[in-house]
């Protein structure tokens, strides 16, 4: 998987694979602190924390509109009318909307971007995240937008339209889904309460 994330990157950056590479191998590994004899800091879980990936469904949703995001950080700002009038993606969205870790990780770095008058650069925000986990899967989501929007016949415009329609149907369906599961799980005395 680096390798391929590697092989991409350098293809799109116009780089050696071996430049990347080694630049990837010098950086230093985050080290946990630990805490001697002589030392009153606390030492840090040397356990990696767990990505949280959202359900597949909705994951795939999130993706969707980041990989193009990524890939073109003008569709971050780019108006698209979903019967509702014409809305920024960067504004239909919070963080808070993405469930998954990834996802969630990019859009803040997308909305940093945006709210210091820059456009969101792909390779920049995946150079941003400390996590190479986290940092390996928006790699992808960049690298298979770049694909998707260089493919013959894309049309970033409808392409976008649709992963925010998407993305808005799967909010809806997990809320939906949410309130069922809230309802079910409340006690029922009586014929009423029901």
């Amino acid at each position: 998987r680096r390798s391929f994330i590697l092989e991409q990157l350098a293809g799109i950056l116009g780089v050696s694979v071996s430049m990347l590479d080694q630049g990837t191998r010098r950086m230093p590994a985050t080290m946990p602190r630990t805490s001697d004899a002589t030392s009153d800091l606390p030492v840090e879980d040397e356990r990696p924390r767990p990505i949280e990936r959202a359900a597949m469904r909705r994951r795939s949703a999130e993706e969707a509109l980041l990989r193009l995001v990524l890939a073109d950080g003008e569709l971050a700002t780019a108006a698209v009318d979903l019967g509702d009038g014409p809305r920024r993606p960067i504004d239909r969205f919070r963080s808070e909307d993405f469930l998954d870790d990834p996802c969630r990780v990019a859009w803040e770095l997308v909305v940093r971007a945006v709210a210091d008058g820059l456009v969101p650069d792909g390779p920049d925000l995946v150079a941003e995240i400390d996590d190479r986990s986290l940092a390996a899967l928006v790699s992808e989501c960049f690298t298979l937008g770049y694909r998707a929007l260089r493919a013959e016949h894309a049309d970033a415009g409808v392409m976008l339209a649709d992963a925010v329609r998407d993305l808005h149907a799967a909010i809806d369906r997990d809320a939906r889904l949410s309130d069922r599961a809230d309802l079910a799980s409340r006690p029922v005395a009586s014929g009423q309460d029901a």
